[in-house]
């Protein structure tokens, strides 16, 4: 589940398709996940604990700061919901497909 959760993390970020983001099978507490632009991988990292995840770039920090948006996510049936809430108040819920990650 932890690789699902990282795709559906990142695609919710960063509008990329899931089908488009591959994971690294990595023996760590933490996904990579990457994606291609052109010829280049851009790479990610997602930690994901209870119903919190963070993200950040690979080789980063984590995006973790007060000021930062939090993600959340839960499993309803067979559906991901990735909730991204900002510091306004606003929030941007996606769902995805369990299949489909």
């Amino acid at each position: 589940m932890k690789n699902k959760i990282a795709k559906a993390v990142i695609s919710s970020i960063m509008g990329v398709e899931p089908k488009d983001i591959m994971v690294l099978d990595l023996d760590t507490d933490f996904a990579v996940v990457y994606y291609l632009v052109g010829n280049e991988k851009i790479k990610y990292k997602v930690k994901s604990t209870g119903s919190k995840a963070v993200w950040g770039t690979l080789g980063g920090r984590w995006r973790d700061h007060e000021l930062e948006s939090t993600i959340s996510f839960r499993e309803i049936q067979d559906e991901l919901l990735i909730s991204e809430k900002f510091t306004d108040g606003s929030l941007i819920n996606n769902t995805f497909t369990l299949k489909d990650l």
